[in-house]
């Protein structure tokens, strides 16, 4: 019996290692792509103006009544 549960343990023990081991590979690849894609989506976004200074003044906006709700939601917490 002890045997058996030597063998159930080193079989549970293998597949967990397999399992973890291919997610580290898939993990460097997916930086690996990632790392030589990244410089072709910074472009493509510079260009297309998601970058730029070419806003909605309404997200602009909204960006600004969210950073004054966080603040007085803040400042309330803290009195």
């Amino acid at each position: 019996m002890l045997i058996d549960g030597t063998i159930v343990m080193v079989i549970g023990m293998g597949t967990v290692c397999l399992f973890l081991c291919i997610m580290v590979a898939m993990m460097h690849a997916m930086a690996f792509l990632m790392r030589n894609n990244s410089k072709a989506i910074h472009e493509s976004a510079v260009a297309g103006g998601v970058a730029g200074s070419n806003h909605d003044l309404s997200h602009n906006e909204e960006i600004a009544v969210a950073i004054a709700a966080a603040k007085a939601f803040a400042e309330r917490k803290q009195s």
